[in-house]
């Protein structure tokens, strides 16, 4: 018997580095976003994964990136969080 998957989009470029270093993988991409097929069963991890990264330093690191980037942009800063 086959598996259903189910199709999920993903627009957040670093929750789909996260879900790919957990085994999800690409299948394919939208303009504003990346597709993952699910199998069924492993629905609610790929939600779970989604949830833990919000929660990751791996967001934290983009979160600080993507800060940096736009300053390097713009030309100024505007600090934001603190030295942990």
């Amino acid at each position: 018997m086959n598996e259903r998957n189910i199709t999920k989009e993903v627009s957040d470029l670093g929750a789909c580095a996260y879900l790919m270093m957990h085994g999800f993988r690409v299948s394919g991409k939208t303009p504003k976003a990346f597709l993952f097929n699910v199998p069924e069963n492993d629905d609610e991890d790929f939600e779970e994964k989604q949830m833990d990264y919000l929660q990751s330093e791996f967001h934290r690191f983009d979160s600080c990136l993507m800060s940096l980037k736009k300053w390097k942009a713009s030309g100024s800063y505007q600090a934001s969080g603190s030295r942990q």
